[in-house]
């Protein structure tokens, strides 16, 4: 019969791959089948030594999330679902947005350029977007998108989490680019 490690030393082997949530912790040390003190007891200690602290793993996933253009709702529904509370996930989105200075319209704009346009158009386009696009206006043949195109727009923003209100005004834009 195998010996089973003490509960902080399993605690640490599984926060070594990555951070995790509180949840997350408690989960894995329960699937372990340590008793319910020793769980509350280790978790403590993590939070004492701040191996385990929700708000920044929140701050870290919003982080990772805006670099792959994802939107906020999106990134706060998976924190939620990972066990992250709902008021900590919110206030750490808030403080993410103001500390980084994230617009999330400019982004979604990035994306819509990119599905329009191709993915030389994506970098460096945030604040001379109208560069871009300016750059098709004038092209003879270019036509309006086609409704299709605008909803499939829609569909991927909406898929990649940004706000109804993000998505109406990226897609009002769009509608007078030329392709």
């Amino acid at each position: 019969m195998r010996k089973k490690r003490g509960v902080g030393d399993e605690a640490m082997r599984f926060l070594s791959h990555r951070m995790r949530t509180e949840q997350e912790m408690r989960q894995h040390l329960s699937e372990r089948e340590y008793d319910e003190s020793e769980i509350e007891g280790a978790i403590r200690d993590l939070k004492t030594h701040h191996y385990i602290d929700d708000y920044e793993y929140a701050l870290a996933f919003y982080r990772n999330s805006y670099e792959k253009l994802r939107g906020g709702m999106r990134a706060k529904r998976e924190l939620e679902q990972k066990g992250v509370d709902v008021v900590v996930a919110e206030n750490a989105l808030e403080d993410y947005r103001y500390e980084a200075g994230i617009d999330e319209v400019a982004n979604a704009r990035r994306l819509a350029i990119y599905s329009v346009y191709g993915s030389e158009y994506i970098n460096g386009c945030d604040s001379d977007f109208i560069d871009v696009i300016a750059k098709f206006k004038d092209i003879e043949g270019a036509e309006y998108l086609e409704e299709r195109k605008l909803a499939s727009i829609a569909r991927k923003l909406e898929a990649r989490g940004y706000a109804s209100s993000v998505i109406c005004r990226i897609v009002s834009e769009v509608r007078s680019w030329k392709v």
